[in-house]
């Protein structure tokens, strides 16, 4: 799997979070935390995302959800065309900051 490195200055830079998880949305885990997890592990920022292995795999996802949705707010917002409908439907909240 390539992660695309970025050289930068002469050196090689890993992935942030969501460059890896992204890469990664079509693994599959035993535990489905565990493939957030071993993002954390490939990623430059992984270390700012608490592993927490009492959470079901459910709030895992919610949890990163919330932390991409910070972090990579600018990113995120361009990224991501989900319709009103499906974000009533799926729990999501709005993109109004």
């Amino acid at each position: 799997m390539e992660f695309g490195l970025r050289v930068t200055h002469g050196f090689t830079e890993a992935p942030d979070l969501l460059d890896v998880v992204h890469e990664m949305r079509h693994r599959k885990a035993t535990d489905s935390g565990d493939e957030i997890y071993s993002a954390c592990g490939l990623a430059k920022d992984g270390n700012e995302f608490q592993v927490d292995y009492s959470l079901s795999a459910e709030e895992t996802f919610e949890n990163l959800y919330h932390y991409v949705r910070l972090k990579y707010k600018d990113r995120w917002v361009s990224n991501v065309k989900i319709s009103a409908t499906n974000q009533s439907r799926l729990g999501i909240p709005p993109f109004d900051y």
